[in-house]
């Protein structure tokens, strides 16, 4: 869509501009799935310039009646389909997105308040008043169960990381929804205990390091054993955070130095180096696990829509209607990926009609 940068709003061209960016979206999606989609559209549609002069025309009309949904909505959409456009008018997201889950939610679109505000959240996800509104969303719009599977996928999370008591506070949130939940009380007395058993473990680990280096350090011998411990572990390949090869070649290197010497003076350093490496591994293999099953789900998306498009323009051109099968034809191929079975049969009829065309006029 070509705007003018310096385009003059008004409400007509503002009405129009929101209509874009909320309007319905093709096939019977669900409120997440239709956010995404004009969230697509508003980043295919608009180019950098144009969303400038759009969110420059949204605000004006905010500035007038800022409880208006539709125009919120609208620019909230635009700002996170392009957000320099945010960034440069100062706006901040999260308090807007909140105003705006608000607002639906008083207009009793409870599943696109709760949409707008699990998409910030992953944006945002170390903001507590977006998570705090979340959850109450959930509770009144009846998704109780939802927001139990949430708190339980954390606490998950923050076992994994070694974060004990936090993976407990979240147990007592699940507990707190549903006090018929007597697998999590009893996970609850379970990370309790561990968090004990652990701590005192710790305890007799250090007290057993310290007095056999006491004892160590009475020998010359050792002197020379725990200079050459230090120069190897000195040696060990850095591991660079959020590189998962160097971060599995130090983790190698330390689970070899703890294995081939039994005690020294910075095993202690080690052992919790070691455990934090575990589970900054641990998490990133999952981040990454996550991340492809995202993409494949994208791709698995993006070849149904194609295939939709492909099927429609075959119908079209049975129809006689060229022109609408050539656009579909086209948006299969933007669709689909570089070796979809279907693409050079699509390219051969985008060819074809477009002959056509030229031969017609």
């Amino acid at each position: 869509m070509n705007l003018s940068a310096t385009a003059t709003p008004n409400t007509p061209f503002v009405e129009d501009l929101v209509n874009t960016l909320t309007g319905p979206v093709q096939g019977e999606l669900n409120a997440a799935e239709t956010l995404r989609e004009q969230m697509k559209r508003a980043a295919s549609e608009f180019d950098e310039r144009a969303a400038q002069a759009a969110a420059r025309a949204l605000l004006d009309e905010l500035s007038q009646d800022s409880s208006d949904v539709r125009r919120l909505e609208a620019l909230l959409i635009m700002g996170l389909a392009h957000p320099t456009v945010l960034e440069k008018h100062r706006i901040p997201l999260a308090q807007e997105g909140r105003r705006l889950a608000q607002l639906l939610e008083r207009a009793s679109q409870g599943d696109r308040a709760r949409c707008i505000l699990e998409l910030l959240a992953s944006k945002i996800p170390n903001d507590s008043a977006i998570d705090h509104d979340l959850a109450g969303v959930m509770r009144r719009t009846g998704s109780t169960d939802a927001l139990v599977e949430r708190y339980l996928r954390r606490a998950d999370d923050a076992a994994q990381r070694g974060k004990t008591m936090e993976a407990v506070t979240w147990l007592q949130e699940v507990v707190l929804l549903d006090r018929n939940r007597r697998d999590v009380a009893r996970m609850i007395r379970d990370l309790r205990y561990q968090e004990k058993e652990r701590r005192v473990r710790t305890s007799r680990q250090l007290k057993v390091i310290t007095f056999v280096l006491v004892i160590a350090g009475l020998v010359g011998v050792v002197v020379m054993r725990e200079s050459g411990i230090h120069a190897d572990y000195a040696g060990l390949p850095t591991g660079v955070a959020g590189d998962l090869n160097s971060m599995r070649q130090r983790l190698d290197g330390l689970e070899e130095l703890i294995d081939k010497n039994i005690v020294w003076a910075g095993m202690s350093s080690a052992l919790i180096e070691r455990g934090h490496l575990r589970t900054d591994v641990e998490k990133l293999e999952s981040e990454l696990a996550q991340k492809q099953r995202v993409l494949e789900q994208e791709r698995k998306q993006q070849l149904e829509v194609a295939e939709s498009m492909r099927m429609r323009g075959v119908q079209y051109a049975q129809q006689g209607k060229f022109d609408l099968a050539l656009s579909d034809f086209r948006s299969a191929l933007e669709f689909a990926a570089p070796n979809w079975e279907h693409r050079q049969r699509v390219e051969a009829d985008v060819t074809a009609i477009e002959a056509w065309q030229k031969g017609s006029k």
